[in-house]
């Protein structure tokens, strides 16, 4: 069934592509006429389920995790405010498949990477940022367009595309620039 989408493990999606438009599966209703698809970019296993491997091997090329951790960080209000929306993320995949980069460039680390990566940047207790930042050059932070499609699609209010203009801002502040400007 269409509901069925929705599943408890991190493998399975919860979203679903409805009249060209990525949806949560659990939440929305559907109405006569509704397309509804499977993500993009993705391989499909079973009728709406895609495999969602690729995305999340993404985390991995982007060490989108709290590397190495200061002792003696002071964690304040303001910095879980900070990384909060982040780490709401529920590993849904619509931002991932909305992204019109992966048309064109398959090895793009994408949205998804990108905004748990700045999180841990943006984490005081995190101690390697340049080698975080390093990763993230390659298919990664200046290949996105900035259409803000992984926006307006995010069911949890997510900005990724803010997150990745403040890694661009990192990016340069450590050295890098825009591959594509000069």
């Amino acid at each position: 069934s269409f509901r069925s989408g929705c599943r408890s493990s991190i493998s399975d999606s919860c979203a679903v592509r409805v009249n060209g438009r990525e949806e949560l599966a659990c939440a929305y209703k559907p109405k006569d006429g509704d397309v509804v698809e499977p993500l993009r970019f993705a391989p499909v296993v079973k009728d709406l389920i895609v495999d969602q491997s690729s995305s999340f091997e993404t985390l991995n090329r982007a060490k989108a995790w709290l590397d190495t951790s200061k002792k003696d960080a002071v964690i304040t209000p303001e910095d879980e405010r900070r990384t909060s929306t982040q780490s709401s993320c529920i590993l849904c995949n619509s931002c991932w498949s909305a992204c019109p980069v992966y048309e064109s460039r398959p090895a793009f680390i994408g949205p998804f990477a990108l905004t748990r990566d700045w999180r841990y940047i943006a984490d005081p207790r995190e101690e390697s940022i340049k080698s975080k930042i390093d990763n993230i050059q390659q298919d990664g932070v200046w290949d996105c367009t900035l259409c803000g499609e992984c926006t307006a699609v995010c069911p949890q209010g997510i900005d990724p595309k803010s997150d990745i203009l403040m890694l661009r801002t990192k990016s340069t502040q450590i050295g890098y620039m825009d591959p594509h400007m000069g």
